[in-house]
């Protein structure tokens, strides 16, 4: 009964990680909860702190069900308190608290910025180089560039603060819009480079993109504009 009480903790453990999944169509819950619980939850604060929730329930529940169940025939109350407090400590289902992206061949950043949302989906990048033209050449609702918008979410949310240097050069603006929502845009953010780093400024705070995801930016620019190049 010991195991199976266990097992069932960890399946309500479980069941408190997937409500979340049920209020997807909220923008904060998706952003904050659902998407980095499934992946990563220490991704944020919020995350954090509901999956350690749950992982208290399930540890409540092996205790509660161990002293009033499976060790109800142990006449010392001490006894069945230690026991019951000692298996719920050590056999809480801590595995929930295991980012799964890692699986997938993907970075576990922790604690990210959170500065683009997933809901923002397409982008205009404007080169500063060529009097602020947009390099994608894209019409608005034609096309959807995932994989730059990609880029360069992950890259702005996985940023760490930093001071930017006075001969760092403005390359780029970039303004996200929602999917089917031209009207629903970001305050355009300014990216800069500097010794073959890039930066970007929001809200007056410099931010410097890890070396990994800025070649993921350039080699999606390149492609991008390959393609319009040829079109």
């Amino acid at each position: 009964s010991v195991f199976l009480f266990g097992f069932l903790s960890d399946i309500i453990g479980c069941v408190i990680l997937l409500l979340t999944q049920f209020f997807g169509y909220n923008e904060w819950i998706y952003e904050y909860l659902t998407s980095p619980i499934a992946q990563n939850p220490f991704d944020n604060i919020y995350a954090l702190i509901y999956t350690i929730l749950a992982v208290v329930i399930a540890g409540c529940c092996i205790y509660l069900f161990n002293r009033f169940v499976s060790f109800r025939k142990i006449e010392q109350k001490r006894t069945r308190k230690i026991l019951s407090l000692l298996l719920a400590v050590v056999t809480a289902p801590y595995l929930l608290l295991f980012p799964t992206s890692i699986f997938y061949g993907t970075s576990a950043n922790n604690f990210t910025n959170h500065i683009v949302s997933d809901s923002y989906i397409y982008a205009e990048l404007y080169s500063i180089d060529d009097n602020e033209k947009d390099i994608l050449f894209v019409e608005s609702g034609e096309h959807f560039n995932y994989g730059l918008v990609s880029a360069f979410r992950y890259g702005i949310n996985n940023a760490e603060r930093t001071d930017l240097s006075s001969n760092a050069k403005l390359k780029y603006n970039i303004v996200f819009y929602k999917q089917g929502e031209k009207a629903h845009k970001m305050d355009k953010i300014s990216i800069y480079e500097y010794n073959s780093d890039m930066y970007f400024v929001w809200k007056n705070k410099t931010y410097k993109i890890r070396s990994d995801d800025a070649d993921s930016i350039k080699n999606e620019i390149a492609v991008e504009t390959n393609s319009n190049n040829m079109t």
